[in-house]
């Protein structure tokens, strides 16, 4: 009885495991990968199309015809690095000690060297809870000013990372694809950082 107890709770364990992979897997592909694309919609309705278009063709192009041409992975890493910690301080909360306020810049390079010691799963827990539910309320105002258009972008690109993960089984191991995910995000942050959060916080 004791025998059975044990494989029992063992397989329930090893398959509560892999479902809620694959859930953490979905909302990857459903959350995290399209929060962004809310960038054209706001581009839209403050007439900033052609700075989007401009930032991520220039990262684009950059990445694809020199970084990884030339193979300067640890440049693109550094800007990612850098933009990352720039564009996560505003999840960061106030801190003081002694009356003394801690940089967020500070409190974010903190995070993430957790994050590289701990697990590096870590950080899509970060984005699913923390990062994303952040960004639709810094830009809540303007998905409402346009919620078809947000729904129907938010969908559209959920549609194409849900086929190319399942379907095409498309993984990011090799590195040029990594480096234009990267200049993808760095696009992002900036245009975020420039046109979306430039309140000096």
């Amino acid at each position: 009885m004791v025998f059975c107890l044990i494989f029992i709770t063992k397989y329930i364990k090893k398959y509560f495991i892999i479902y809620i992979m694959k859930i953490i897997k979905f909302l990857r592909d459903v959350v995290i990968a399209p929060h962004g694309v809310t960038d054209i919609s706001h581009s839209i309705q403050t007439n900033n199309q052609f700075n989007l278009l401009s930032i991520n063709s220039l990262f684009i192009g950059c990445t694809n015809f020199i970084i990884n041409e030339y193979r300067l992975d640890n440049m693109i890493n550094i800007i990612f690095l850098i933009s990352s910690i720039i564009h996560f301080r505003h999840d960061m909360p106030n801190f003081k000690i002694n009356n003394v306020d801690i940089p967020r810049y500070i409190l974010c390079s903190l995070m993430f060297i957790s994050i590289y010691f701990l697990n590096h799963e870590l950080i899509i827990y970060y984005m699913l809870f923390q990062h994303v539910p952040n960004h639709f309320k810094f830009n809540e105002k303007f998905i409402k000013n346009d919620l078809n258009l947000n729904i129907f972008l938010l969908s559209f690109v959920s549609i194409i990372c849900l086929y190319f993960d399942y379907n095409l089984g498309m993984e990011f191991n090799n590195i040029d694809n990594l480096n234009l995910l990267k200049s993808l995000i760095i696009s992002h942050v900036i245009y975020q950082e420039k046109f979306v959060l430039n309140n000096g916080s």
